[in-house]
């Protein structure tokens, strides 16, 4: 299958985020200052929007899940965005999608203004026809509608297809929710069993595999 727009998840797929991210979450329950073991949830909490993260995850009120992710935000964007790492051949991936053609875009649950911060700051911004990320309210970071949104930018010609790539059964969810094609990549935080569930297309074990599908 040859994939013409491409849209990545970033977490997990184009970044390794967890240092900032632990640091946003540790900072966040010191703040509420409840007694939780962070290292007992951290996976869960890798994937979903922060909102579901603390509600569901950590069982807090949706009041104190609201503080919570204000707690977040507040050292994420002072911090936390820079201390992401970009996976090994993400950025020769880029450049070799964008010379044969490819049109590449961005559905994160992670708030836009820190996607893009993020992308600028890898030097992968320029690559980008959109970014398709949640509001400050945390709305419309559910998967399935952000890779709508993304959708809705893209023109499809004859022959043209789509694919969403990302980390996580949200990805794939959302992919067969909006109707096109998945590749689940297993070097973020998902695993193949839930993929496999959730009806991915293609799985791909590294960032070479993924190339291959894509090129």
């Amino acid at each position: 299958m040859s994939y013409s727009h491409i849209i990545f998840d970033l977490d997990g797929t184009l970044i390794n985020p967890e240092k900032g991210i632990r640091d946003s979450f540790a900072y966040a329950i010191q703040k509420m200052q409840v007694d939780i073991n962070l290292d007992d949830y951290y996976l869960k909490l890798i994937g979903p929007p922060l909102h579901h993260g603390f509600s569901k995850v950590l069982k807090m009120s949706d009041h104190d899940a609201d503080r919570a992710v204000k707690y977040f935000r507040e050292y994420y964007g002072k911090q936390g965005f820079r201390d992401s790492v970009l996976y090994e051949g993400i950025h020769n991936l880029h450049e070799e999608l964008c010379k044969n053609g490819k049109k590449i875009y961005l559905a994160s649950s992670k708030l836009e203004k820190y996607a893009i911060a993020i992308l600028k700051d890898k030097d992968l911004l320029r690559y980008y026809e959109y970014v398709a990320g949640a509001t400050y309210k945390g709305s419309g970071a559910d998967k399935d509608i952000l890779i709508r949104r993304v959708l809705e930018k893209i023109s499809l010609s004859g022959g043209d297809q789509v694919a969403m790539i990302g980390d996580t059964k949200f990805d794939i969810l959302g992919a067969r929710d909006a109707g096109i094609d998945s590749i689940a990549i297993l070097y973020g935080y998902g695993n193949e069993a839930d993929f496999t569930e959730a009806g991915a297309t293609h799985i791909a074990a590294d960032v070479q595999a993924l190339r291959l599908l894509l090129l």
